[in-house]
């Protein structure tokens, strides 16, 4: 399994994937809209990615934790949704980056 984190959105709508690049887009509004209150943003974010109620057995301190992580995540969710990178592109980076010869 490969896990690239941020998402990388531009790869879904290259690949057609409307419908899902569609839910990130739903994703990225609602977090936006929530992002003036931290708690709200980030109970959001934790239950898209987790499920629902994950917010709750969090406990205090990971909420806090993930509440304070949502300046960065604001950062990281634009960027991710403006980013144009295409498949061909991440496979020449990342086959030039795994080259011994290098």
């Amino acid at each position: 399994m490969t896990i690239v984190e941020p998402v990388v959105v531009s790869i879904l709508r290259e690949r057609g994937e409307e419908a899902v690049a569609a839910e990130m887009e739903k994703q990225y509004q609602r977090f936006m809209s929530l992002s003036n209150d931290p708690e709200a943003a980030a109970q959001f974010f934790v239950e898209h990615w987790s499920g629902p109620g994950a917010w709750d057995v969090m406990g205090r301190r990971g909420r806090a934790t993930v509440a304070a992580l949502v300046p960065k995540l604001r950062l990281e969710m634009t960027m991710t949704r403006s980013d144009a990178a295409t498949l061909a592109w991440l496979s020449r980076v990342a086959t030039a980056d795994n080259d011994p010869a290098r």
